[in-house]
């Protein structure tokens, strides 16, 4: 038998602070619907499956080019603090 790790505490191990903390982002999270409910509207205004995938589709595509290639550039081209700030918020509202 392996020795157990001294950092596997369970949930239980987690401060107080911890999950006050989290409560904020429990609560956006219920309130942000997913794009998978997004894209489930589609059907109701009549397009077809095919459609649907290749919107949400183009929807990853776009998402991955733009998004994540501007910031991941940034990332690593840039040496200047305020600019890596403004990429985590770029980041961020994504």
């Amino acid at each position: 038998m392996g020795a157990k790790s001294k950092t596997d505490t369970g949930l239980q191990g987690f401060p107080n602070a911890y999950w006050k903390y989290m409560v904020a982002p429990a609560l956006v999270g219920l309130g942000n619907p997913s794009n998978a409910f997004l894209i489930l509207r589609t059907p109701d205004i009549g397009v077809y499956l095919e459609t649907t995938i290749l919107i949400y589709a183009a929807f990853n595509l776009v998402a991955a080019l733009i998004i994540f290639l501007i910031a991941y550039l940034g990332f690593a081209l840039t040496q200047h603090l305020l600019l890596i700030a403004a990429l985590f918020v770029f980041y961020g509202a994504y």
